[in-house]
């Protein structure tokens, strides 16, 4: 961003990838919360027939799937409200509080 302040930095994520434990699903909170992103589409996973995926033990039940996503795209919403504003260091730490208090995963 120093180099190039017009640049823009965006990815998108898929949540429930069959094997996705809850520490993983942390780390890409923590991840999403601090880096900043200027735009990002969240997915849940969904079986496709033809995929190597298709057949892949240790699915995340869809409910779950679909609670991450919103939890996700909560955290998201909150990022884009704030993003010309300065934000303390602890704002991923109050957004999992807050995903706590509401009952998100």
């Amino acid at each position: 961003r120093a180099l190039s302040p017009e640049a823009g930095i965006r990815s998108n994520f898929i949540v429930g990838f069959p094997g996705e434990t809850q520490e993983d699903y942390d780390d890409l909170a923590n991840f999403i919360s601090a880096a900043k992103l200027d735009a990002i589409g969240i997915f849940g996973y969904s079986d496709e027939d033809n995929t190597e995926a298709l057949d892949l033990s240790d699915k995340v039940a869809d409910e779950v799937i679909r609670e991450r996503v919103e939890a996700l795209s909560s955290l998201r919403e909150i990022s884009e409200v704030f993003t010309d504003l300065p934000l303390p260091d602890d704002l991923a730490q109050r957004c999992r509080e807050w995903q706590t208090k509401i009952n998100l995963p």
